[in-house]
């Protein structure tokens, strides 16, 4: 599924709705706010309550995918959302979850038990990746027929340019290009606090405008 930055932005606006609400029910009576968690952080955590189906969304950062130590563990986890239709969100980092959270490490994955008070942008994100499934699919399904029109001549010289030179042929690099946001619209959407400006620099370029 691709990468939006509608999917990202609305994951912000989800899960900063989301924090909150816990956050807020935690300082009125810690307990019941414990009782009645909205989030869940972290694989062992999430992975009981997707086999238990109290899981409404699952959100897993897709950089988790550079640790092959965590692949078979990724790989039970999504098998068991399928298994009980829990809908798997794809969005932002493992840090920008973490920041999102307020969180002081990296967060692989969230999970969603009650999305009650924001509503409107857990439709929204359903419906955006819903699309992003379906231009997905169709982008997989049009490679597949590209692949299926080669004879075995292509095919063999296509998996030699692949070997001896890694270069990306050109049916590869559309899917590429489609499936995998530029680093401005994926980083634009997970700036969520402001970035700190040097201050005496500041204070030099006025001096120097003034002058």
């Amino acid at each position: 599924m691709a990468l939006t930055k509608d999917i990202n932005e609305l994951t912000i606006a989800l899960l900063s709705d989301l924090v909150r609400f816990q956050d807020r029910a935690h300082q009125q009576n810690p307990i019941k706010a414990k009782m009645k968690r909205r989030l869940g952080f972290g694989m062992r955590e999430v992975s009981k309550d997707v086999e238990l189906g109290r899981v409404q969304c699952l959100i897993v950062a897709p950089d988790v995918a550079k640790f092959n130590v965590l692949d078979r563990t990724i790989e039970k986890l999504l098998e068991s959302c399928k298994e009980h239709e829990t809908p798997v969100v794809f969005a932002l980092s493992r840090f920008h979850l973490g920041k999102v959270c307020k969180k002081r490490g990296y967060v692989t994955c969230v999970a969603v038990f009650n999305y009650d008070g924001s509503q409107d942008n857990f439709k929204k994100l359903m419906e955006r990746v819903k699309e992003a499934r379906l231009k997905y699919d169709e982008i997989i399904s049009t490679a597949k027929e590209q692949l299926n029109s080669m004879d075995e001549t292509e095919l063999s010289n296509l998996a030699d340019l692949f070997a001896s030179e890694c270069i990306i042929p050109p049916i590869c690099q559309k899917m590429q290009r489609e499936l995998i946001p530029s680093n401005k619209d994926y980083y634009s959407s997970c700036r969520i606090f402001p970035q700190k400006t040097n201050s005496s620099t500041s204070t030099d370029v006025k001096k120097v405008s003034r002058s």
